[in-house]
């Protein structure tokens, strides 16, 4: 129905010709959603995710706490908001994991974290709670009430964890988030309460200690010690040695416990008071150290805090007094890189620690795997995977630690300004990939790295490198585009542009503005994009700019198509077409090519629609867009339908664009392709298909926030009701459908209006007199109303109600449901993971690519709603399914 531009392209490998044929059945690629419910009210409704939480399985096993987790379930049934507090390292986060994975089955709509250790602006708590949720930015309401509608009614446990260094934005937030959702509840970990009434702040212990060993003889033991006063005993009965033990056996494989070292442990637990984190980090010096010569390293350690004062934090008495003798431990060149790693916001590779901290002071480069690896040995650094990469990050506490040593130093300038190059490097090639095959990869990469991004442009600010800041705002406006961070990217580009003050036009300055035009664009702020691009092309202009120039007309050029004047949208577009040949800029010209193929095909001429949507394809081919191809694939969908009424041609074209959509995981993609996907199977009568496609287009809409979708979405449910001949139904969606849009400034296309126009005119007329009553309870609909109208099976065409998802194998004889929902393909593959075949072994044996397998695997795991091989296996032998080569 509509084509929905969504910033910059997107694009990723192209798939081998192994690969099923796009015109396969639909099914292939549609996904089955969870049943809607209804929200308490009746006013809303959403489908349920296919995950139910967020949470991370442990690297390691947990010791203990068997009473601390039983208590804090019971506060969270008995408190709406529980905060855990204590001193840092004491196992807060860990304890709230564990706490939060036994609370699982109580929530119906999961458990879900959110980190906030390494946000450092109060300002992104709301958008990193909404973004931990699944929500996307949108213009027309701030992220607090995006997360007040989204939760409203749901039954979920949103665990924020390290809220100190936020206190104040995460208090106001809950505070918020608790009044407007009545079955919300908040477990957070913070150094300090968050202070709201009808809060409980509950204080997290240290490991139970070790008793001290007597070693005294029992009447009648021969001369053996008590076994409860052994020290063995004594250690391996507290919660802090058997922590010690357990990570002493995993830094040295073999170890075991003496008497004498059961003592030694025991009493390193008691002078660390207990604390977790101390614990883990002496027990790792067991590769180094025998445990006797911990205890005493540590016991000389703090001797220099005895003078100190008894009310200073525990941290200051025990946890920094270790963290100075593992920092003692180091050689030179480990301090120094460890000092030198606290540059990095959220995490680092080992490409990057090489880049920023590798050189020394006369500029020669020394080895930083070795010194890296022998900090990870240390506890001082954290290894773990991360998007098919090892990442390393410091603890938080760790890092303000080493960030006192860079200062002290007097390296931080030097390494902030190292960072800042790294950073803009990184994320220039990422913008120079934006169209190519590799463009997906490269997003991932600045996802992983947003928070060094974030960083980086608060310290050129800081610094007032004003051309630094620039650089990389307009290097980065096209990944918050891609990625949903669109406010965030908007409000960051608008500060920049606030420090241009009168300095004379430049090139870098149109970019920011254009950037920050199509980012208002991107989430339906139509005036602000249209004043943003017009500063952005006068700017470029005064600056002899070509590009800017180009860049500007083509963002102009689409939000005119976005509001439905098509004129304009033709003249800017052929102007920035004009600008692109002549710079020789591919991308630029298939984009271009996009904007005018559209409004050939809203303005009737087939031809030239047909014509120049075939030369965009070509372009996008060539440059290997994945995501360019999709969209345009999907407009020569619309011009088959529309002006052919080619539903095949416009079918196969739409799974093709849906297909690419999936594997680049592109969700607002899914939903267009979901969305005009459905009207075809309106038109051919597959209203069951068409039914699933309008529940997971509408799924993912409300979950990202995307009201452009949601709009049109409802006006697809309204042609569907019409089609199945339902007038009541599809009136009142096409008034609620009429309100959203007027909301958002968005035109409808004309050819839509001239096929969906007569069925309304009908739909009206079934009515006769009680029309104008109905449109009137459709146009007083709200968004989550008219959301979960359209969402309602409703009755079928006869009366009955829709059929369940059931298919006839061959010879007529009944398939289960789940083996319904699997194409032929999927039910052998299927059928092939139960028998224990690896993906490869299964590409091998039916003569298809790896990748193929793995996106059927997928596909399979969507479809039946599971999560792992395993239980794909033991629902393929459930129902029979057997290899049939």
């Amino acid at each position: 129905m509509h084509e929905q531009h969504a910033g910059q392209s997107e694009t990723g490998p192209t798939p081998d010709e192994s690969q099923p044929p796009v015109g396969e059945i639909t099914r292939l690629w549609l996904r089955p959603r969870e049943d809607v419910r209804r929200r308490a009210a009746g006013l809303a409704a959403l489908a349920r995710r296919d995950h139910r939480d967020n949470l991370p399985a442990p690297l390691t096993p947990f010791i203990g706490r068997e009473r601390e987790v039983a208590d804090v379930i019971q506060l969270v049934d008995d408190h709406r908001l529980v905060t855990l507090t204590g001193a840092p390292g004491v196992g807060k986060t860990r304890l709230a994991l564990r706490a939060a994975d036994e609370l699982r089955g109580r929530f119906g709509d999961g458990v879900w974290l959110v980190e906030l250790a390494a946000l450092a602006e109060p300002s992104l708590v709301a958008s990193a709670v909404a973004r931990g949720l699944g929500l996307r930015d949108a213009a027309s309401r701030s992220p607090v009430e995006a997360l007040a509608e989204y939760i409203d009614q749901r039954q979920l446990l949103l665990v924020l964890d390290n809220c100190e260094h936020l206190l104040e934005a995460c208090a106001a937030l809950v505070y918020t988030l608790l009044r407007a959702c009545p079955r919300l509840r908040v477990l957070a970990t913070s150094r300090e309460p968050l202070g709201l009434i009808g809060g409980v702040a509950w204080q997290v212990p240290s490991l139970t200690l070790p008793a001290i060993a007597s070693g005294v003889v029992e009447p009648g033991s021969a001369g053996e010690k008590s076994p409860a006063t052994a020290p063995g005993t004594a250690l391996l009965g507290s919660e802090a040695g058997r922590l010690f033990v357990e990570r002493a056996g995993a830094a040295r494989p073999g170890f075991t416990l003496t008497d004498r070292e059961a003592a030694a442990v025991g009493e390193v637990c008691r002078r660390l008071d207990g604390i977790p984190l101390a614990i883990e980090l002496a027990a790792a010096r067991v590769r180094v150290l025998s445990v006797e010569e911990i205890a005493a390293r540590l016991n000389h350690r703090f001797a220099l805090l005895v003078g100190g004062s008894r009310a200073a934090r525990p941290r200051q008495r025990t946890l920094r007094a270790l963290v100075d003798w593992s920092h003692d431990l180091l050689s030179e060149p480990e301090r120094v890189l460890f000092r030198r790693l606290a540059v990095f916001a959220g995490g680092w590779t080992l490409e990057a620690a090489e880049a920023i901290c590798a050189r020394d002071e006369s500029g020669e480069t020394v080895s930083t795997l070795d010194l890296l690896t022998g900090l990870v040995d240390r506890s001082l650094v954290v290894a773990e995977e991360l998007g098919g990469e090892i990442r390393y990050r410091l603890l938080e506490t760790l890092r303000e630690y080493a960030l006192e040593r860079l200062q002290e130093s007097g390296e931080e300038l030097t390494l902030r300004r190292r960072h800042l190059e790294w950073v803009l490097a990184l994320a220039e090639r990422a913008a120079a990939e934006q169209y190519g095959p590799d463009q997906v990869s490269w997003l991932d990469r600045l996802e992983l790295d947003h928070d060094n991004l974030r960083a980086a442009l608060r310290w050129s600010a800081e610094a007032g490198d004003v051309e630094m800041g620039f650089r990389l705002g307009a290097a980065l406006w096209h990944f918050w585009a891609a990625r949903g961070h669109a406010n965030e990217g908007r409000g960051r580009l608008a500060a920049l542009v606030d420090t241009w003050r009168e300095r004379p036009p430049s090139s870098l300055l149109a970019a920011v503005l254009t950037g920050a035009g199509t980012l208002a664009l991107e989430v339906g702020d139509h005036p602000e994009a249209r004043s943003l691009l017009t500063r952005g092309l006068d700017v470029a202009r005064a600056a002899n700019d070509r590009v800017g120039t180009a860049r500007a007309l083509d963002s102009l050029g689409r939000v005119a198509h976005r509001v439905g004047d098509y004129a304009a949208a033709r003249a800017l577009s052929a102007e920035s077409l004009t600008a692109y040949r002549a710079l020789g800029d591919t991308a630029g010209i298939a984009n271009a090519l996009h904007i005018l193929a559209f409004v050939a095909y809203v303005t009737g001429d087939e031809a030239e629609a047909e014509a120049l949507g075939q030369e965009n394809l070509a372009l996008r081919r060539e440059l290997g867009d994945r995501r360019g191809i999709a969209r345009a694939v999907h407009n020569l969908a619309l011009n088959a339908v529309y002006h052919r009424g080619d539903l095949a041609t416009a079918r196969r074209h739409y799974e093709e664009s849906l297909l690419i959509f999936r594997e680049l995981g592109h969700r607002a993609g899914v939903a267009m392709a979901l969305d005009n996907l459905r009207d075809v199977l309106v038109l051919e009568r597959d209203y069951h298909a068409a039914t699933v496609c309008q529940k997971e287009c509408l799924d993912i809409a409300s979950e990202v926030g995307d009201l452009l979708r949601i709009a049109l979405a409802v006006d697809g449910g309204a042609m569907m009701a019409a089609e199945r001949g339902h007038p009541a139904r599809a009136v009142r969606l096409a008034a609620a459908a009429e309100q959203l849009r007027k909301r958002l400034d968005l035109a409808l296309e004309p050819p839509w209006i001239a096929l969906f126009t007569p069925k309304l005119d009908a739909a009206r007329a079934a009515l006769g007199p009680a029309s104008a009553h109905v449109w009137a309870e459709g146009a007083a609909m709200s968004m989550e109303q008219a959301v979960a109208y359209a969402l309602e099976l409703g009755p079928t065409a006869d009366g009955g109600s829709a059929p369940a998802l059931r298919a006839a194998a061959p010879g007529g004889t009944s398939v289960a449901p789940g083996m319904a929902r699997l194409t032929p393909r999927e039910r052998e593959i299927a059928a092939l993971v139960a028998a224990g075949r690896t993906n490869q072994q299964i590409a091998g044996q039916l003569v298809v690519s790896g990748r193929t397998v793995e996106w059927h695997v997928g596909n399979i795991l969507g479809k039946l709603g599971l999560t792992t091989r395993a239980h794909v296996a033991a629902w393929a032998r459930a129902h029979g399914s057997t290899p049939t080569r």
